[in-house]
């Protein structure tokens, strides 16, 4: 590593409200430097998650300004409620305050962006000519398309079936349905409408195509968390679109998400190190284009497979119509609703104990107890798909509770109840007779009826997990 140690000194900076706090790694050179911000993933991060790459930046001669995420560390506010907009602006924030250092090169300050950061970047840099060039590492264009990636590889590493991958896609499909008609106006508590602000919906490809600073983007081969090929593509497509000529795509054989070394690429790999060649290349880069150096051209450098997944994206855009929050919570409460209404209805029979034909005095008590035990199981099935689609929606330890294996099993018995309610009333109602409680338990098979394509959906239909 070349150079001594940086000098480290505690930086503050603000965006609105929310007060930064950072450490900004300066070189020991007695003139101006290109500086980088760097901008953080999802989910959790303060400063030290960055600090390897900040050393080694700093060392080489470039100025590295590492800082808590919004609501981490010492920084204020809170990450989980921010939309990537907001996240661009607090890197903007931190770009402002190198603009005003002296031991800083102002023409030359760049941004890198790892994972969703690298999503983030290009939203700050069409905001701001203050940014010189950008560095997405490991980035993606599609946020839903990345995370049926990742979750498909997660799920294979945890030995979990497909039917539960698909559950999950199905869950993630609703929720962030439910989270774009919020952020469109959709009346709901202020505490859920601030859960929904980060926008997964962004088209990242029209924000990179308005790129014109110099990029250059690094991929690891073997990533499990970001389908490389596509993204690499996507984003070469994105910038030729745009005009911008200065890019340069590189793909690391042997590199896994981090970019660090891997043999297989496997998720949450115990740590190696870099991949060789990743932080010189990166700082090589960077010291050139402050030294006045170009490049243009088609710079994409290396190569990756293209995923192959069980479930694709495409197959859930085409079950949107069904799988969207308009549909699927309110049948979610009204089927709660009306089988808990079912369950509560006949305590002792109470509502079926007649019959108004001699022929057979005992069908009512017999349909009433069909009806009220297939509400039963449906509430069971339902309550159990809550509890199931938490324990596979964690997005670091997907899992299956033992117990909830056997729910396509209750599935099944539902289906055959519901068979047979239907035939009964259907029954009941070609005989012509009336029987006390009939239009309810037809109510009941009509909304069992329609249980079954719910259940059927959401792969509850079938053999245990």
């Amino acid at each position: 590593m070349a150079g001594p140690a940086p000098r480290e000194e505690e930086v503050y900076f603000a965006n609105g409200e929310v007060r930064l706090a950072g450490t900004l790694l300066l070189p020991h050179v007695d003139k101006p430097v290109p500086a980088v911000v760097f901008v953080h993933g999802a989910a959790y991060h303060d400063r030290k998650d960055n600090w390897e790459e900040a050393e080694y930046f700093a060392r080489r001669g470039i100025a590295a300004l590492v800082y808590d995420k919004r609501g981490c560390g010492a920084s204020s506010g809170d990450w989980a409620t921010a939309s990537q907009f907001e996240l661009a602006e607090d890197a903007l924030a931190a770009v402002l305050l190198l603009k005003k250092r002296p031991e800083i090169d102002a023409r030359h300050i760049g941004l890198w962006g790892m994972s969703q950061g690298a999503s983030i970047i290009p939203l700050a840099a069409v905001r701001s000519q203050d940014v010189a060039f950008l560095i997405p590492v490991s980035g993606c264009l599609s946020f839903d398309r990345q995370m049926h990636y990742y979750r498909a590889n997660l799920f294979r590493q945890r030995g979990l079936p497909d039917r539960l991958l698909d559950i999950a896609n199905k869950a993630s499909l609703l929720s962030n349905d439910f989270a774009r008609r919020v952020r469109n106006g959709l009346p709901v508590p202020t505490a859920w409408r601030l859960r929904c602000a980060f926008d997964t919906d962004l088209d990242s490809s029209s924000e990179w195509a308005k790129v014109r600073q110099p990029v250059l983007a690094v991929y690891g081969a073997l990533d499990r968390a970001v389908p490389v090929a596509q993204s690499a593509a996507g984003l070469r497509q994105a910038l030729l679109l745009g005009g911008n000529q200065e890019w340069t795509i590189v793909i690391y054989p042997g590199a896994g998400h981090s970019l660090g070394t891997t043999d297989t690429g496997e998720l949450y790999e115990p740590w190696r190190g870099y991949v060789p060649g990743f932080l010189d290349g990166v700082t090589d880069w960077v010291l050139r284009r402050a030294a006045g150096g170009r490049s243009s051209g088609d710079g994409l450098k290396g190569t990756a497979q293209e995923p192959v997944l069980p479930y694709t994206a495409a197959h859930y855009e085409r079950l949107a119509w069904y799988g969207n929050s308009l549909v699927q919570l309110p049948m979610v409460l009204g089927f709660c609703l009306v089988f808990a209404a079912g369950c509560l209805s006949w305590p002792a029979g109470f509502l079926f104990r007649r019959f108004r034909s001699a022929r057979n005095p005992r069908r009512p008590q017999i349909v009433s107890g069909l009806a009220q035990a297939l509400c039963a199981i449906n509430l069971v099935l339902l309550a159990g798909l809550v509890v199931l689609v938490q324990a596979v929606s964690d997005q670091i330890r997907p899992s299956c509770p033992p117990a909830l294996r056997l729910l396509p099993s209750a599935g099944g018995l539902s289906a055959l109840l519901s068979v047979l309610l239907v035939a009964f009333t259907a029954r009941a109602w070609r005989s012509g007779v009336w029987m006390r409680g009939m239009w309810w338990w037809s109510f009941i098979a009509l909304a069992a009826a329609c249980f079954l394509p719910f259940l059927f959906y959401w792969d509850l239909l079938g053999t245990p997990f």
